[in-house]
């Protein structure tokens, strides 16, 4: 006779199934994602100025900002966002903002701000 098995235990390992599959898509290579390989903090390099990645990600794009051009291989610096598109606003410098695309939020916006605002 076959062994009956706890719902509760098939429910626990449905949710540690879908966990996984959560992380290996999040964790999957996709365009306009960052990538560290040398575990330093990222560094994009635009018209000359150094800025780093900062904790804020917005879905719309504050007001005020346009689109500058397409971030390149030299201005990348091994961030893995060469072809991603970066806004400006002239209003504020010292931020940029680069379209990357999230597997699970879809197309958003992640701040960069100037290495020589944080000093």
């Amino acid at each position: 006779m076959a062994k009956k098995i706890d719902k509760p235990l098939i429910i626990v390992a449905a949710v540690i199934l879908l966990a996984l599959v959560v992380w290996v898509i999040r964790t999957s290579q996709i365009p306009c994602q960052e990538e560290n390989l040398l575990n330093e903090p990222p560094v994009l390099t635009i018209d000359g100025e150094e800025y780093i990645r900062h904790e804020l990600t917005v879905k719309i794009m504050p007001r005020g900002y346009f689109m500058e051009g397409v971030i390149t291989q030299g201005m990348a610096n091994s961030t893995g966002l060469e072809g991603c598109e970066y806004y400006v606003n002239p209003y504020e410098p010292d931020v940029i903002y680069v379209a990357q695309e999230d597997p699970i939020l879809g197309r958003i916006y992640a701040s960069w701000i100037n290495v020589d605002a944080i000093e």
